[in-house]
């Protein structure tokens, strides 16, 4: 399958971006033609005077004398109705254990732009990875520091009146400056993109491609589309790359997987003579270290965290020059200990020992309420094997509390 040197060299200066379309999420969600007939049924079904008018847009759509723009456009003045139908088309209902084509796209890269409404890939990130929707602007300036994002350029089911639906909406959003377009400029411009799940039937979607040509036409490299059908991005400088069927984007995305690994191999993250044991390591940089996986890695809260330690040995190898063979044991090791979370006993994994015994260095790197506040979020989301009526960051609390108490007794 198609992978050349130039997608190679993407995946090893970390700049593959992937741009993701409504056809990937097509096992979970419809596509554009399918949400469209949705708001026509549900009109239909609940404006009994315009039903005839709904009736023969309905079938214009299904036998191709009506084009989907031109059904947008007569449904406009219905605006909230459609907003409602996004809403509750694409809250996630199912397993997300089945999200494996997600899960392997992030795998590849945790750089991700969508189009989606959905929240398929954030749930397949285990929440790890936080949505920055165009319209928050403060989001979008974070951008450039950020080693994984999905930025989500047409909006959220969550807040689905502020969704890119209608031909207006695109109009505003790609006709005028903004964070969003110009950070959208600078990911095409610096990194190489693999546009998945997207076809030249989608409506509005040459809009996109039109403006991405703008930005682009005068760099040689060029940007990648997985298409299953004859059609030409040429002229957009996208390359096509062909599959038989989407079936086949799981085969692409384990064959990333495949040069990713190789990359990893070849790369040799430090200079192997000054490794360093983590026992050997004096109490401050212990601490020091402990204290960033607990804050970097809040995934290894959960039940399905352990994976995760895999990624926590990687950063320590790679950043500090750090092996420590037995780190789960560190954090899991020796069964459950007490500790007192507002003035009730509770006994917990030794994860969540460290969390409330390291809680005030945790506090003194992390700074600022909203830096606090969204870390905690982020806990609470992942922490899932705490005791019933508490919550993870209750325990952070309850141990700069206990911090503060010994300090002032002292």
């Amino acid at each position: 399958m198609f992978i050349n040197d130039d997608i190679r060299s993407s995946i090893r200066e970390e700049k593959l971006v992937f741009f993701i379309g409504s056809g990937f999420s097509l096992n979970y969600y419809p596509h554009w033609e399918g949400l469209v007939k949705l708001i026509l049924k549900d009109l239909i079904d609940n404006s009994p005077s315009d039903k005839p008018k709904f009736e023969y847009l309905l079938q214009g759509l299904e036998y191709r004398y009506i084009e989907i723009f031109e059904v947008l456009e007569k449904i406009k003045s219905h605006k909230s109705k459609a907003y409602r139908i996004i809403k509750d088309t694409f809250k996630f209902r199912d397993n997300k254990e089945e999200l494996i084509k997600h899960k392997k796209l992030l795998q590849v890269s945790t750089k991700i732009i969508t189009t989606n409404y959905d929240n398929l890939l954030e749930i397949a990130s285990n929440h790890t990875i936080e949505p920055v929707l165009y319209t928050n602007d403060m989001g979008l300036s974070d951008l450039p520091e950020m080693d994984e994002y999905i930025f989500k350029i047409h909006g959220d089911y969550k807040e689905a009146n502020n969704c890119i639906f209608f031909k207006d909406d695109y109009d505003k959003l790609y006709s005028k400056d903004s964070n969003a377009l110009n950070e959208f400029k600078r990911i095409v411009t610096d990194s190489r993109i693999i546009f998945i799940g997207f076809s030249m039937s989608d409506p509005y979607i040459s809009y996109l491609f039109e403006y991405i040509h703008k930005l682009y036409h005068n760099l040689k490299k060029p940007h990648y589309i997985l298409t299953t059908g004859n059609e030409d991005f040429s002229n957009y400088g996208i390359q096509s790359i062909p599959l038989k069927n989407y079936d086949e984007i799981n085969d692409f995305l384990d064959n990333l997987l495949i040069e990713k690994e190789k990359i990893i191999k070849d790369s040799p993250l430090v200079n192997v003579s000054n490794i360093r044991p983590f026992r050997d390591l004096d109490t401050s940089e212990k601490t020091k270290i402990l204290v960033e996986c607990l804050i970097l890695f809040p995934e290894i809260f959960s039940n399905g965290g352990y994976d995760s330690f895999t990624d926590v040995s990687t950063y320590l190898l790679k950043n500090y020059g750090i092996i420590n063979a037995p780190l789960r044991d560190m954090f899991y090791a020796g069964g459950l200990v007490e500790i007192i979370v507002n003035n009730k006993e509770y006994r917990v994994r030794r994860v969540y020992r460290k969390l409330y015994e390291y809680a005030t260095h945790i506090q003194v790197v992390l700074k600022g309420n909203d830096v606090v506040n969204e870390w905690k979020k982020k806990l609470d989301n992942l922490a899932n094997n705490v005791p019933e009526g508490i919550r993870a960051s209750e325990i952070y609390e309850a141990g700069i509390e206990y911090k503060t108490n010994f300090n002032n007794l002292t």
